[in-house]
């Protein structure tokens, strides 16, 4: 029999379900690398994180993880998904959990979307569409004039203002970064730059799980753009990051970008999974 197990922190939350999630560890890498992040920082992204696991037979069957104002991430590799979904549905709406969206492999952001709208009452509409893309091996790209370096202190004002630029081009719908967060990320070396006689395009890394890490944040200001430097950029920081150990790199793609997704592919980034967005809109 199916039983709904919430968690009062991450550690207990990864041991029951990350042996679970690593079975598709590129899939997963955004849930894992949260909950691991949260292990040692319970508020690093906000308020209290929301942590639930539907269990058979204490085998895990569905995982989910929130950190308010963010989405609602749930992972499943069964096909009936139904009777775990309400498991969840019942408790959030129970303990009165914000729920602002949802964000998981298609069908199931799909089928949690819909009977959140039935049980709540709240109208739902597609948020972005994303790829999810593993690399284990760059294809050089015909690197653009410049280097890449590691932000330092004195790009902090730079990164914050680029970082809220691509928030508004790329995930307008998301909460925004708070300025101490980004200091934090450039002190921990996770901001990375293309520099041409300056700063001119950025990408950055996060969420290092058991083999792999993210690449994200990628922006190249209008000024800046067509010269190939975000294309550079990142595969210099692939390449960087496959070079301290990961097996590999994993990023999310905007499917409505076509030049994003193919350049990506041109350095070696192959397609594993599409993901959907649903964001909920009282009434």
């Amino acid at each position: 029999m199916m039983n709904l197990r919430t968690y009062r922190d991450a550690a207990g939350f990864l041991g029951d379900t990350r042996a679970f999630l690593e079975k598709q560890e590129v899939v997963n890498g955004l849930m894992i690398g949260l909950a691991v992040r949260l292990v040692d920082e319970p508020l690093a992204y906000g308020g209290p994180p929301y942590f639930a696991a539907v269990m058979d037979a204490q085998v895990p069957t569905l995982a989910a993880l929130m950190t308010p104002p963010h989405n609602l991430i749930l992972y499943s590799e069964h096909e009936e998904i139904s009777q775990t979904l309400e498991l969840v549905a019942d408790d959030l709406i129970e303990h009165r959990w914000p729920v602002s969206g949802t964000l998981g492999p298609v069908r199931l952001a799909e089928a949690f979307a819909g009977l959140w709208t039935r049980r709540t009452g709240v109208a739902s509409q597609p948020g972005l569409s994303q790829r999810i893309y593993e690399l284990r091996q760059v294809i050089p790209p015909a690197y653009s004039p410049g280097s890449l370096r590691a932000a330092v202190e004195d790009d902090a004002s730079l990164v914050a203002a680029w970082w809220g630029a691509f928030q508004v081009e790329a995930v307008p719908h998301s909460p925004r970064t708070p300025s101490d967060m980004l200091r934090r990320r450039i002190a921990e070396r996770t901001v990375f730059l293309w520099d041409n006689e300056g700063p001119v395009s950025m990408a950055l890394s996060a969420r290092p799980t058991q083999r792999g890490i993210s690449v994200g944040g990628v922006y190249t200001p209008p000024e800046h753009r067509r010269h190939g430097y975000a294309t550079s950029c990142v595969a210099a920081l692939s390449q960087h990051l496959l070079e301290t150990g990961f097996e590999y790199c994993y990023l999310n793609t905007d499917l409505s970008n076509p030049t994003t997704n193919a350049i990506y592919q041109q350095i070696g980034y192959r397609p594993v999974c599409d993901f959907q967005e649903i964001r909920f809109v009282a009434g």
